[in-house]
């Protein structure tokens, strides 16, 4: 069966403020701050249609239009349409859908990722133009309904699908059990894109061209705001020589020379970890790469070997600065263990990007200008600063009477627009503590010269510029 595969188009200015989003003729066209990696799930999904004989193609809509995709499926004539959404792109995926159907009433629609697998049978009741949603882990189910719909199959029996039958009736079908042999997938497709347009926002690579790879998948944790608590609290892990046989691969076939793991935690199994690094080490693979930690799981002896085996920054998700707030987010950590960890990466000369929320519940706008000034007493390499976001699917979401209010589902799904506000603060509060952690971290004279003392490439003069041109820009004041 042919399949396009793809994401509805969109724009960064709709996820940042337009001081971040601003395009100049430093950025690859997606802003000052923002970037974008290649569709991973959507790759991994091609490359097991394709490993079952099927036609695969994928277009990636931050580079293209509605009216692109439309001309792709009127030249192509693919069967079916997958769609992978997420929650802040649901509105918009609605009006794609919509555009398609209309062009080609035949076409079968299926739409999946994070938001489907929350949202389940709402999807198909809010729009008429999606034929299926696929609930949980893409790979199986799409590839066992390419086989039902060229064999003239039963929907029915394929589990974690919801569908249309022919009276129009959703029928939703038991759930598909995840993965249990990750090794089972081939490697993403990364030939159907041109990996050469792709750049993670800036602080999240030093050296172009990039690849991210997921080792894990999964996450053992329960806080507050996270969506992956849709797919329950297991964790599966891809082997050690499967992970850097990838690595290996996107070395030699598209020449990348740095490498993003969007693993939930890269330090949770210490053993694996240490694995991983070992089997870097044995092939001699020289390239940098960074990932994701947590405080409580980031050990000197574990941070040692990483370091050596080319681990050059590691992304902790603090979100406070007060522990109150912390044990509201279920973060499950302790400010104590948030500074030691800083201190062990700093002393290992290993960066950090730390992320910072305001918005929480229960949070006051003197404990946020707290947090801010956490955030400067541990000087990591890069903050981002976020407001909290309330996902379908989270715990936040369910219980949102019991947490704030939402200004709109839209906004309440973006990272920086302030939909969600807790009782105990103004969403003129949130916005502002926003603005002030931009410029209180980004413009402190300390920050600047660390900065500049750490300049070792073109690469890292670029990103420098274009950070700092983004953050002169912050308004000082939220009307």
């Amino acid at each position: 069966m042919k399949v396009l595969l793809t994401v509805p188009p969109y724009n960064f200015s709709e996820f940042y403020p337009s001081y971040m989003a601003r395009k100049s003729r430093m950025d690859k066209g997606f802003g000052l701050v923002p970037g974008a990696t290649e569709p991973l799930g959507l790759l991994y999904i091609a490359s097991f249609l394709k490993k079952g004989g099927h036609e695969v193609w994928v277009i990636d809509s931050i580079f293209s239009s509605t009216e692109d995709t439309i001309r792709f499926i009127r030249d192509k004539d693919p069967g079916i349409l997958g769609v992978t959404i997420i929650s802040f792109s649901w509105e918009r995926a609605k009006v794609f859908l919509s555009e398609i159907k209309h062009n080609f009433p035949g076409l079968l629609t299926i739409v999946g990722g994070p938001f489907p697998t929350a949202w389940q049978e709402k999807c198909l009741q809010e729009s008429p133009h999606i034929d299926f949603a696929c609930i949980g882990e893409g790979e199986h189910i799409m590839r066992q309904l390419c086989g039902c719909l060229e064999n003239g199959g039963e929907p029915g029996k394929i589990k974690g699908l919801i569908w249309r039958d022919k009276s129009g009736t959703v029928i939703k079908n038991e759930y598909a059990p995840l993965l249990e042999d990750l090794d089972e997938l081939p490697f993403p497709q990364r030939s159907l894109v041109d990996m050469g347009r792709y750049s993670p926002s800036i602080g999240f690579y030093k050296r172009l061209p990039n690849a991210t790879i997921v080792g894990s998948r999964g996450c053992s944790h329960s806080c507050l705001f996270c969506h992956t608590q849709t797919l329950g609290p297991k964790v599966r892990y891809r082997s050690p020589g499967n992970v850097v046989d990838e690595m290996q691969e996107v070395i030699e076939r598209h020449k990348v020379r740095d490498i993003l793991f969007w693993d939930n935690n890269l330090t949770e199994n210490r053993h694996r970890i240490f694995q991983i690094c070992q089997e870097i080490l044995g092939r001699n693979i020289k390239i940098a790469w960074s990932g994701n930690t947590r405080a409580d799981t980031a050990d000197e002896q574990t941070l040692r070997i990483m370091k050596k085996a080319g681990c050059r920054r590691l992304l902790m998700g603090i979100e406070s600065g007060v522990q109150k707030n912390l044990d509201i987010l279920r973060k499950g950590e302790t400010i104590g263990q948030i500074e030691h960890a800083v201190s062990l990466c700093k002393k290992l000369n290993i960066e950090i990007f730390a992320t910072f929320i305001f918005g929480i519940p229960g949070e006051t706008y003197e404990e946020g200008l707290q947090t801010i000034e956490f955030a400067c007493r541990l000087n990591p390499e890069y903050a981002k600063f976020f407001t909290l976001a309330c996902h379908p699917g989270t715990e936040l979401f369910r219980d949102i009477e019991k947490y704030g209010v939402m200004s709109s589902f839209t906004a309440a799904q973006s990272h920086q627009n302030a939909g969600f506000i807790p009782y105990t603060m103004k969403k003129n509060d949130v916005e502002k503590l926003l603005n002030m952690a931009y410029r209180g971290f980004y413009l402190r004279p300390k920050y600047i010269f660390m900065k500049i003392l750490k300049i070792r490439s073109i690469e890292d003069l670029r990103q420098n510029i274009r950070g700092l041109a983004a953050f002169i820009n912050i308004p000082r004041n939220v009307n």
